[in-house]
């Protein structure tokens, strides 16, 4: 599908909201080159794209250099230092010290552990994923003596970024699916 240039689209309020709506979808264009036009040019839209695929690098950035690689030193270059991460205690101090720890201790528990992601979805400063994370237990979790069973246990997040910083964490994952496999939790009977 090819875009349109944007002066033939902006006519009304109405057809600059629908305008804005086009750019962020990359269906309509300014007519200049992204790498000869400077920010202050483009319309707002357009610079929320732009973040949003900013957003999208640093998000992959943490998943494939911090996480699967079983690295924390991408964490010093994109973790805000007022990070937040709504899953752990609130008494856990922002930044990313929290974060490397508890990255560390899920690589200690499961060595070999790997995150995919199954959809994301980008929108401004967030993205929403869905996925899972697969491993094998050889290290103490949660007070649980290393089994050397494999799991696959589903999650859903969130992700939020200032200024190409990662700041906001909300997430789950499925526990109980987790406590099942690991063999500490019996497993439901289905209906």
């Amino acid at each position: 599908m090819s875009s349109l240039p944007i002066k033939s689209v902006l006519r009304s309020k109405t057809a600059a909201a629908i305008a804005g709506a086009l750019l962020t979808m990359g269906l309509l264009t300014t007519g200049c080159a992204s790498n000869a036009a400077s920010t202050d040019a483009m319309p707002k839209a357009e610079m929320a794209h732009m973040t949003a695929e900013q957003n999208r690098k640093v998000f992959h950035r943490v998943i494939d250099e911090g996480l699967n690689a079983h690295s924390t030193k991408v964490l010093d270059e994109v973790v805000a230092a007022n990070f937040v991460d709504h899953t752990l205690p609130p008494e856990t101090p922002p930044g990313p010290a929290a974060l490397k720890q508890f990255f560390t201790y899920f690589w200690t528990a499961f060595p070999d552990i790997q995150f995919t992601f199954e959809d994301e979805v980008v929108e401004g400063n967030k993205i929403a994923g869905r996925g899972y994370f697969t491993g094998t237990h050889k290290g103490e979790f949660q007070g649980i003596a290393p089994t050397g069973k494999k799991i696959k246990v589903a999650f859903m997040d969130e992700w939020r970024f200032e200024n190409g910083k990662w700041v906001e964490y909300w997430g789950q994952f499925d526990s109980a699916s987790l406590m099942q496999q690991l063999g500490v939790m019996p497993k439901t009977a289905a209906k």
